[in-house]
């Protein structure tokens, strides 16, 4: 898409116009749905972060996980558990 407009030798029918078209645009980008989240179970994210059940119970009490209730089921958004995990950075040595 060419968004440079030269305004010297453009009506203001065609100014307006080129902007409703922009505008129009960004709008629909905007409120295109999103792709369908994919969902993991408590035992599915346990087995992903390798850890126990207990666990991701407490992680989920904490807000470390965001957990999401549907009837007595709680679900998680796998990029959300992936978000959720650290990088740690160690030292072997520390030099002084």
């Amino acid at each position: 898409m060419d968004t440079s407009i030269i305004l010297q030798s453009i009506s203001e029918e065609k100014l307006f116009s080129k902007l409703r078209e922009i505008i129009s645009e960004e709008i629909n980008k905007q409120s295109r749905p999103k792709a369908s989240q994919e969902y993991k179970t408590k035992k599915e994210v346990a087995t992903q972060i390798r850890s126990s059940l207990p666990t991701v119970d407490r992680l989920t009490a904490s807000g470390v996980l965001k957990g999401y209730r549907v009837g007595r089921r709680i679900l998680y958004k796998s990029d959300e558990v992936e978000q959720s995990l650290k990088e740690i950075h160690t030292l072997k040595y520390k030099h002084s």
